[in-house]
Protein backbone atom coordinates (compact mmCIF):
# COMPACT_ATOMS: atom_id res chain seq x y z
CA UNK A 1 0.00 0.00 0.00
CA UNK A 2 1.06 3.51 -1.03
CA UNK A 3 2.34 5.66 1.95
CA UNK A 4 2.46 9.43 1.10
CA UNK A 5 5.17 11.50 2.94
CA UNK A 6 3.55 14.36 4.72
CA UNK A 7 6.71 16.23 2.98
CA UNK A 8 5.45 17.29 0.11
CA UNK A 9 8.66 18.44 -1.37
CA UNK A 10 10.45 15.42 -0.94
CA UNK A 11 7.24 13.13 -2.01
CA UNK A 12 7.20 15.64 -5.19
CA UNK A 13 11.14 15.38 -5.80
CA UNK A 14 10.44 11.37 -5.72
CA UNK A 15 8.11 11.61 -8.59
CA UNK A 16 10.51 13.68 -10.19
CA UNK A 17 12.80 10.75 -9.67
CA UNK A 18 9.97 8.37 -11.19
CA UNK A 19 9.12 10.68 -14.12
CA UNK A 20 12.72 10.32 -15.15
CA UNK A 21 13.36 6.09 -14.51
CA UNK A 22 9.85 5.61 -16.49
CA UNK A 23 11.32 7.77 -19.25
CA UNK A 24 14.81 5.77 -19.09
CA UNK A 25 13.27 2.09 -19.07
CA UNK A 26 9.96 2.35 -19.95
CA UNK A 27 8.40 1.04 -16.63
CA UNK A 28 7.48 2.68 -13.08
CA UNK A 29 10.10 1.57 -10.50
CA UNK A 30 8.11 -1.54 -8.18
CA UNK A 31 7.35 0.80 -5.39
CA UNK A 32 4.66 2.91 -7.57
CA UNK A 33 3.10 -0.08 -8.60
CA UNK A 34 -0.26 0.17 -6.21
CA UNK A 35 -0.25 4.19 -6.49
CA UNK A 36 -2.57 5.72 -8.46
CA UNK A 37 -1.20 9.42 -8.61
CA UNK A 38 2.07 7.02 -10.34
CA UNK A 39 -0.45 5.14 -12.24
CA UNK A 40 -1.83 8.72 -14.11
CA UNK A 41 1.74 10.13 -14.33
CA UNK A 42 2.38 7.07 -16.28
CA UNK A 43 -1.15 7.53 -18.60
CA UNK A 44 -0.14 11.45 -19.36
CA UNK A 45 4.07 10.39 -20.59
CA UNK A 46 2.40 7.71 -22.23
CA UNK A 47 -0.08 10.06 -24.28
CA UNK A 48 2.94 12.19 -25.38
CA UNK A 49 5.63 9.34 -25.87
CA UNK A 50 6.23 10.69 -29.21
CA UNK A 51 7.79 13.90 -27.05
CA UNK A 52 10.32 11.69 -25.16
CA UNK A 53 13.31 12.80 -27.46
CA UNK A 54 12.12 16.50 -26.92
CA UNK A 55 13.96 17.69 -24.28
CA UNK A 56 12.13 21.10 -23.64
CA UNK A 57 8.54 19.26 -23.91
CA UNK A 58 9.06 16.41 -21.28
CA UNK A 59 10.42 19.43 -18.95
CA UNK A 60 7.37 20.91 -19.33
CA UNK A 61 4.98 18.00 -19.27
CA UNK A 62 7.46 17.20 -15.87
CA UNK A 63 6.84 20.69 -14.22
CA UNK A 64 3.17 20.40 -14.98
CA UNK A 65 2.11 17.23 -13.33
CA UNK A 66 4.70 18.26 -10.66
CA UNK A 67 2.05 21.45 -10.41
CA UNK A 68 -1.11 19.45 -10.51
CA UNK A 69 0.82 16.80 -7.46
CA UNK A 70 1.34 19.78 -5.63
CA UNK A 71 -2.31 21.03 -5.67
CA UNK A 72 -3.75 17.55 -4.82
CA UNK A 73 -1.25 16.18 -2.35
CA UNK A 74 -2.88 18.16 0.70
CA UNK A 75 -6.17 15.55 -0.17
CA UNK A 76 -4.08 12.65 -0.78
CA UNK A 77 -2.45 13.07 3.00
CA UNK A 78 -6.00 13.80 4.31
CA UNK A 79 -7.74 10.32 2.62
CA UNK A 80 -4.66 9.07 3.91
CA UNK A 81 -4.72 9.62 7.69
CA UNK A 82 -8.43 9.20 7.62
CA UNK A 83 -7.94 5.57 6.13
CA UNK A 84 -5.61 4.87 8.70
CA UNK A 85 -8.04 6.37 11.67
CA UNK A 86 -10.68 3.67 10.41
CA UNK A 87 -8.62 1.03 9.87
CA UNK A 88 -7.18 1.56 13.96
CA UNK A 89 -11.25 1.95 14.43
CA UNK A 90 -11.53 -1.65 12.91
CA UNK A 91 -8.92 -3.17 14.56
CA UNK A 92 -10.12 -1.79 18.14
CA UNK A 93 -13.59 -3.43 17.14
CA UNK A 94 -12.73 -6.80 15.93
CA UNK A 95 -10.32 -6.98 18.83
CA UNK A 96 -12.53 -6.83 21.56
CA UNK A 97 -14.29 -9.60 23.53
CA UNK A 98 -17.72 -10.18 22.29
CA UNK A 99 -19.47 -8.36 24.87
CA UNK A 100 -17.46 -5.17 24.17
CA UNK A 101 -18.50 -5.56 20.47
CA UNK A 102 -21.88 -6.21 21.79
CA UNK A 103 -21.56 -2.49 23.95
CA UNK A 104 -20.11 -0.38 21.12
CA UNK A 105 -22.23 -2.09 18.29
CA UNK A 106 -24.27 0.87 18.05
CA UNK A 107 -22.08 3.87 17.59
CA UNK A 108 -20.06 1.56 15.37
CA UNK A 109 -22.99 1.04 13.22
CA UNK A 110 -24.45 4.80 13.44
CA UNK A 111 -20.73 5.78 12.23
CA UNK A 112 -20.89 3.20 9.25
CA UNK A 113 -24.08 4.65 8.12
CA UNK A 114 -23.13 7.71 8.18
CA UNK A 115 -19.39 7.17 6.12
CA UNK A 116 -21.54 4.38 3.12
CA UNK A 117 -24.32 4.39 1.16
CA UNK A 118 -26.07 1.05 0.76
CA UNK A 119 -24.35 0.36 -2.24
CA UNK A 120 -20.91 0.63 -0.18
CA UNK A 121 -21.40 -1.27 2.76
CA UNK A 122 -25.08 -2.29 3.86
CA UNK A 123 -24.49 -2.33 7.25
CA UNK A 124 -28.61 -2.34 8.10
CA UNK A 125 -27.69 -6.10 6.39
CA UNK A 126 -25.84 -6.93 9.11
CA UNK A 127 -27.82 -5.22 11.59
CA UNK A 128 -30.91 -7.35 10.94
CA UNK A 129 -28.88 -10.64 10.83
CA UNK A 130 -27.64 -10.54 14.71
CA UNK A 131 -30.70 -12.57 16.73
CA UNK A 132 -31.90 -13.60 13.10
CA UNK A 133 -30.50 -17.24 13.33
CA UNK A 134 -28.74 -19.19 11.34
CA UNK A 135 -25.25 -17.67 11.97
CA UNK A 136 -23.67 -17.28 14.91
CA UNK A 137 -23.04 -13.47 16.05
CA UNK A 138 -18.90 -14.17 15.56
CA UNK A 139 -19.59 -15.46 11.64
CA UNK A 140 -21.43 -12.15 11.11
CA UNK A 141 -18.39 -10.57 12.53
CA UNK A 142 -16.67 -12.12 10.79
CA UNK A 143 -17.87 -11.39 7.35
CA UNK A 144 -18.46 -8.00 8.45
CA UNK A 145 -14.67 -6.99 9.06
CA UNK A 146 -13.83 -8.39 5.36
CA UNK A 147 -16.75 -6.54 3.84
CA UNK A 148 -15.60 -3.55 6.34
CA UNK A 149 -11.95 -4.08 5.02
CA UNK A 150 -12.73 -4.42 1.48
CA UNK A 151 -15.46 -1.32 1.37
CA UNK A 152 -12.68 0.90 2.95
CA UNK A 153 -9.79 0.55 0.48
CA UNK A 154 -12.30 1.04 -2.20
CA UNK A 155 -13.52 4.14 -0.80
CA UNK A 156 -10.42 4.97 -0.54
CA UNK A 157 -9.55 4.74 -4.13
CA UNK A 158 -12.68 5.91 -5.40
CA UNK A 159 -11.56 9.44 -3.15
CA UNK A 160 -8.31 9.31 -4.83
CA UNK A 161 -9.01 9.05 -8.53
CA UNK A 162 -12.30 11.81 -8.06
CA UNK A 163 -8.97 13.82 -7.27
CA UNK A 164 -7.57 13.24 -10.67
CA UNK A 165 -10.20 13.60 -12.75
CA UNK A 166 -11.20 17.15 -14.37
CA UNK A 167 -14.79 17.81 -13.55
CA UNK A 168 -17.59 15.60 -13.01
CA UNK A 169 -18.68 15.14 -16.55
CA UNK A 170 -14.99 13.84 -17.31
CA UNK A 171 -15.28 12.19 -14.20
CA UNK A 172 -18.34 9.82 -15.79
CA UNK A 173 -16.94 10.02 -19.25
CA UNK A 174 -13.65 7.93 -17.72
CA UNK A 175 -11.24 11.01 -19.07
CA UNK A 176 -8.83 11.74 -16.87
CA UNK A 177 -7.53 15.54 -16.87
CA UNK A 178 -4.90 16.03 -19.26
CA UNK A 179 -1.86 17.81 -18.60
CA UNK A 180 -0.92 20.05 -21.82
CA UNK A 181 2.49 21.05 -23.02
CA UNK A 182 1.02 24.58 -23.57
CA UNK A 183 2.33 25.65 -27.51
CA UNK A 184 3.27 29.23 -26.00
CA UNK A 185 5.32 27.83 -23.07
CA UNK A 186 6.94 25.66 -25.04
CA UNK A 187 7.82 28.63 -28.07
CA UNK A 188 8.96 30.71 -25.60
CA UNK A 189 11.07 28.44 -23.91
CA UNK A 190 12.94 27.23 -27.11
CA UNK A 191 13.22 30.81 -27.66
CA UNK A 192 14.83 31.68 -24.16
CA UNK A 193 17.29 28.73 -24.75
CA UNK A 194 18.24 29.80 -28.45
CA UNK A 195 19.69 32.78 -26.74
CA UNK A 196 22.71 30.77 -26.46
CA UNK A 197 23.67 29.71 -30.06
CA UNK A 198 24.03 33.80 -30.84
CA UNK A 199 26.20 34.03 -27.58
CA UNK A 200 29.10 31.37 -27.57
CA UNK A 201 29.76 32.35 -24.48
CA UNK A 202 26.68 30.93 -23.23
CA UNK A 203 27.92 27.24 -24.33
CA UNK A 204 31.88 27.78 -22.71
CA UNK A 205 29.84 28.48 -19.72
CA UNK A 206 28.00 25.42 -19.43
CA UNK A 207 30.93 23.32 -20.40
CA UNK A 208 33.12 24.98 -17.73
CA UNK A 209 30.66 24.72 -15.17
CA UNK A 210 30.72 21.19 -14.65
CA UNK A 211 34.46 20.18 -13.66
CA UNK A 212 34.23 17.03 -11.65
CA UNK A 213 36.15 17.23 -8.20
CA UNK A 214 36.67 14.36 -5.22
CA UNK A 215 33.69 13.53 -3.77
CA UNK A 216 33.68 10.22 -2.47
CA UNK A 217 36.34 7.59 -0.85
CA UNK A 218 36.52 3.94 -1.71
CA UNK A 219 39.02 2.14 0.51
CA UNK A 220 41.30 -0.64 -1.97
CA UNK A 221 44.61 -1.97 -2.04
CA UNK A 222 47.54 -0.43 -3.84
CA UNK A 223 51.16 -1.12 -4.50
CA UNK A 224 53.28 1.52 -4.42
CA UNK A 225 56.59 2.06 -6.20
CA UNK A 226 59.51 4.54 -5.08
CA UNK A 227 62.79 5.19 -6.25
CA UNK A 228 65.69 5.28 -3.91
CA UNK A 229 68.07 7.84 -3.90
CA UNK A 230 71.31 7.65 -6.06
CA UNK A 231 74.14 7.94 -3.72
CA UNK A 232 77.56 8.52 -5.50
CA UNK A 233 80.73 6.65 -4.70
CA UNK A 234 84.15 6.81 -5.32
CA UNK A 235 85.59 5.52 -8.88
CA UNK A 236 87.68 2.62 -8.24
CA UNK A 237 88.72 2.31 -12.00
CA UNK A 238 88.04 4.49 -15.26
CA UNK A 239 85.55 2.28 -16.43
CA UNK A 240 83.61 3.24 -13.41
CA UNK A 241 83.91 6.86 -13.77
CA UNK A 242 80.55 8.20 -14.25
CA UNK A 243 80.38 11.91 -13.57
CA UNK A 244 82.35 14.32 -10.72
CA UNK A 245 81.50 14.63 -6.95
CA UNK A 246 82.89 16.23 -4.54
CA UNK A 247 85.08 14.47 -1.28
CA UNK A 248 88.92 14.20 0.19
CA UNK A 249 89.70 10.84 -1.88
CA UNK A 250 93.27 11.65 -3.10
CA UNK A 251 92.91 8.55 -5.88
CA UNK A 252 90.10 10.72 -7.40
CA UNK A 253 90.85 14.03 -7.68
CA UNK A 254 90.49 15.82 -11.13
CA UNK A 255 93.56 16.84 -12.81
CA UNK A 256 92.71 20.70 -12.46
CA UNK A 257 92.87 19.74 -7.83
CA UNK A 258 96.43 18.39 -8.04
CA UNK A 259 97.78 21.88 -9.85
CA UNK A 260 96.07 23.34 -5.94
CA UNK A 261 98.05 21.21 -3.73
CA UNK A 262 100.49 23.72 -2.94
CA UNK A 263 98.66 26.54 -1.55
CA UNK A 264 96.34 26.45 1.68
CA UNK A 265 92.95 26.00 0.00
CA UNK A 266 93.38 22.77 -1.07
CA UNK A 267 94.18 21.58 2.46
CA UNK A 268 91.31 23.78 3.15
CA UNK A 269 89.06 21.93 0.66
CA UNK A 270 90.44 18.78 1.74
CA UNK A 271 89.24 19.30 5.26
CA UNK A 272 85.87 19.99 3.79
CA UNK A 273 85.86 17.47 1.50
CA UNK A 274 84.96 19.98 -1.27
CA UNK A 275 87.56 18.70 -3.52
CA UNK A 276 86.32 17.78 -6.86
CA UNK A 277 86.94 14.03 -7.89
CA UNK A 278 85.47 11.38 -10.27
CA UNK A 279 82.82 9.46 -9.19
CA UNK A 280 81.41 6.43 -10.22
CA UNK A 281 78.07 4.65 -12.06
CA UNK A 282 75.80 3.65 -9.22
CA UNK A 283 75.13 0.31 -7.78
CA UNK A 284 73.35 -2.14 -10.35
CA UNK A 285 70.93 -3.53 -8.29
CA UNK A 286 67.24 -2.94 -8.49
CA UNK A 287 66.68 0.81 -6.83
CA UNK A 288 62.87 0.50 -7.06
CA UNK A 289 60.92 0.17 -3.68
CA UNK A 290 57.64 -1.73 -3.54
CA UNK A 291 55.24 -2.19 -1.17
CA UNK A 292 51.26 -2.70 -0.85
CA UNK A 293 49.31 -0.38 0.80
CA UNK A 294 45.34 -0.07 1.48
CA UNK A 295 44.37 3.78 0.38
CA UNK A 296 41.63 5.69 0.09
CA UNK A 297 41.00 6.32 -3.76
CA UNK A 298 38.57 9.40 -3.84
CA UNK A 299 35.97 8.91 -6.81
CA UNK A 300 35.76 11.82 -9.08
CA UNK A 301 32.18 12.98 -9.38
CA UNK A 302 30.44 16.35 -10.67
CA UNK A 303 30.11 19.18 -8.44
CA UNK A 304 27.19 21.48 -7.34
CA UNK A 305 26.72 24.87 -9.07
CA UNK A 306 25.65 28.20 -6.84
CA UNK A 307 24.27 30.50 -9.34
CA UNK A 308 23.77 34.30 -8.40
CA UNK A 309 21.51 36.38 -11.08
CA UNK A 310 21.61 40.13 -10.77
CA UNK A 311 17.70 41.11 -10.41
CA UNK A 312 18.69 44.82 -10.38
CA UNK A 313 16.77 47.51 -12.76
CA UNK A 314 19.71 47.69 -15.05
CA UNK A 315 19.38 43.93 -16.08
CA UNK A 316 15.84 44.52 -17.60
CA UNK A 317 15.38 43.28 -21.22
CA UNK A 318 18.02 41.73 -22.94
CA UNK A 319 20.07 40.72 -19.91
CA UNK A 320 17.02 39.03 -18.26
CA UNK A 321 17.12 37.11 -21.53
CA UNK A 322 20.38 35.94 -21.31
CA UNK A 323 20.22 35.23 -17.95
CA UNK A 324 17.64 33.26 -18.20
CA UNK A 325 18.64 31.46 -21.34
CA UNK A 326 22.11 30.14 -19.49
CA UNK A 327 20.08 29.42 -15.81
CA UNK A 328 17.62 26.67 -18.50
CA UNK A 329 20.54 25.15 -19.43
CA UNK A 330 22.75 24.89 -16.65
CA UNK A 331 19.21 24.27 -14.53
CA UNK A 332 18.43 21.68 -17.11
CA UNK A 333 21.96 19.91 -16.59
CA UNK A 334 22.16 19.89 -13.00
CA UNK A 335 18.90 17.77 -13.34
CA UNK A 336 20.51 15.50 -16.06
CA UNK A 337 23.81 15.03 -14.23
CA UNK A 338 21.79 14.44 -10.45
CA UNK A 339 23.64 17.71 -8.95
CA UNK A 340 22.74 20.25 -6.31
CA UNK A 341 22.33 23.51 -8.03
CA UNK A 342 21.62 26.94 -5.86
CA UNK A 343 20.26 30.30 -7.07
CA UNK A 344 20.79 33.42 -5.22
CA UNK A 345 19.07 36.41 -6.83
CA UNK A 346 20.30 39.68 -5.58
CA UNK A 347 19.40 43.20 -6.21
CA UNK A 348 19.17 45.32 -2.92
CA UNK A 349 18.66 42.30 -0.93
CA UNK A 350 19.83 38.55 -1.87
CA UNK A 351 16.88 35.30 -1.94
CA UNK A 352 18.41 32.00 -1.70
CA UNK A 353 16.31 28.75 -3.64
CA UNK A 354 17.58 25.50 -3.92
CA UNK A 355 16.87 25.18 -7.83
CA UNK A 356 18.05 21.51 -7.96
CA UNK A 357 14.86 20.08 -6.47
CA UNK A 358 11.96 19.60 -8.74
CA UNK A 359 9.67 20.87 -5.94
CA UNK A 360 11.18 24.14 -6.10
CA UNK A 361 10.11 24.53 -10.28
CA UNK A 362 7.51 26.43 -9.96
CA UNK A 363 9.14 29.06 -7.26
CA UNK A 364 11.80 29.39 -10.81
CA UNK A 365 8.68 30.38 -12.81
CA UNK A 366 7.79 33.11 -10.54
CA UNK A 367 11.69 34.53 -10.17
CA UNK A 368 11.13 34.74 -14.24
CA UNK A 369 7.91 37.06 -13.86
CA UNK A 370 9.53 38.69 -11.22
CA UNK A 371 10.44 42.85 -12.10
CA UNK A 372 13.95 43.74 -11.97
CA UNK A 373 14.00 46.81 -9.89
CA UNK A 374 16.30 48.93 -7.70
CA UNK A 375 20.22 48.82 -6.93
CA UNK A 376 22.52 46.28 -6.52
CA UNK A 377 24.32 45.18 -2.91
CA UNK A 378 26.99 42.37 -4.40
CA UNK A 379 28.11 41.83 -0.57
CA UNK A 380 25.05 40.59 0.42
CA UNK A 381 25.28 38.21 -3.32
CA UNK A 382 28.61 37.01 -2.22
CA UNK A 383 27.68 36.54 2.12
CA UNK A 384 25.07 34.27 0.68
CA UNK A 385 27.34 32.67 -1.14
CA UNK A 386 29.81 31.74 1.66
CA UNK A 387 26.66 30.61 3.36
CA UNK A 388 25.87 28.12 1.11
CA UNK A 389 29.29 26.77 0.61
CA UNK A 390 29.23 26.07 4.31
CA UNK A 391 26.93 23.39 4.03
CA UNK A 392 28.59 19.72 2.91
CA UNK A 393 25.97 19.71 -0.28
CA UNK A 394 27.42 22.70 -1.41
CA UNK A 395 30.75 22.17 -0.36
CA UNK A 396 33.49 23.10 -2.99
CA UNK A 397 30.91 24.29 -5.76
CA UNK A 398 31.37 26.28 -8.76
CA UNK A 399 29.88 29.93 -8.19
CA UNK A 400 28.88 31.84 -11.21
CA UNK A 401 27.83 35.47 -10.84
CA UNK A 402 25.36 36.44 -13.75
CA UNK A 403 25.35 40.92 -13.78
CA UNK A 404 26.43 44.19 -15.44
CA UNK A 405 28.51 44.03 -12.42
CA UNK A 406 28.28 47.73 -11.77
CA UNK A 407 28.91 47.57 -8.13
CA UNK A 408 31.39 48.12 -5.94
CA UNK A 409 34.32 45.33 -5.09
CA UNK A 410 34.08 43.44 -2.04
CA UNK A 411 35.23 44.81 1.20
CA UNK A 412 38.26 43.82 2.83
CA UNK A 413 37.00 40.79 4.81
CA UNK A 414 34.76 39.53 1.76
CA UNK A 415 37.62 39.71 -0.30
CA UNK A 416 39.67 37.39 1.79
CA UNK A 417 37.10 34.93 2.59
CA UNK A 418 36.83 34.76 -1.21
CA UNK A 419 40.65 33.75 -1.25
CA UNK A 420 40.46 31.23 1.08
CA UNK A 421 37.39 29.65 -0.33
CA UNK A 422 39.72 29.66 -4.04
CA UNK A 423 42.42 28.09 -1.79
CA UNK A 424 40.04 25.34 -0.68
CA UNK A 425 38.69 24.55 -4.46
CA UNK A 426 35.72 26.79 -4.93
CA UNK A 427 35.52 28.53 -8.35
CA UNK A 428 34.09 31.78 -8.73
CA UNK A 429 33.04 32.47 -12.30
CA UNK A 430 31.45 35.64 -13.73
CA UNK A 431 29.57 36.50 -16.31
CA UNK A 432 29.42 40.19 -17.33
CA UNK A 433 26.29 41.41 -19.58
CA UNK A 434 27.87 45.32 -20.51
CA UNK A 435 30.91 46.56 -20.58
CA UNK A 436 30.88 48.13 -17.42
CA UNK A 437 34.43 47.79 -15.64
CA UNK A 438 34.24 47.25 -12.39
CA UNK A 439 37.88 45.29 -11.26
CA UNK A 440 35.66 42.18 -10.83
CA UNK A 441 37.64 40.09 -13.72
CA UNK A 442 40.75 40.34 -11.30
CA UNK A 443 38.54 38.84 -8.55
CA UNK A 444 37.07 35.99 -9.67
CA UNK A 445 38.92 32.62 -11.78
CA UNK A 446 37.37 33.94 -14.65
CA UNK A 447 35.21 36.45 -16.59
CA UNK A 448 33.28 36.26 -19.48
CA UNK A 449 31.24 39.57 -21.27
CA UNK A 450 28.63 39.57 -23.63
Amino acid sequence: MMEYNQDIDRQLDDYSACFDLYLEQGKLPPQYHDDPIADYMKEQMDFYRYFWTNEDAMELLREGLLDFFRRILPDFLRIQENFRQEMAMMARFFGADMDAKRAQWPQVKSWLSFRYAPGEFNVEGYARQFGAGGKTNGQIFEAMKANWQQAAEQKKRNQQQGLLYDNPQSRRQGIKHRIGIGKKDYEERRKIKQAAFRYPQLIEIVRRIGREQESADEEQDTTRSSPLPILLRHAKTRQEVDGVTTGNDLSSLLPLEYTLMDEPVFYKKYASKELQQFACKPPTESRVKSEKATERKPRLDKGPIILAIDTSGSMGGQPLKIAKSLLLQIVAMARRQRRSCFLITFAVRARCLDIARPSQFKQLEAFFNDHFTGGTCGEEMLQAAFKALEGRTYSMADVLVISDFAFNLPQIATARRLRQEQAKGTRFYGLRIGRYQSGYEKVLDEMWTI
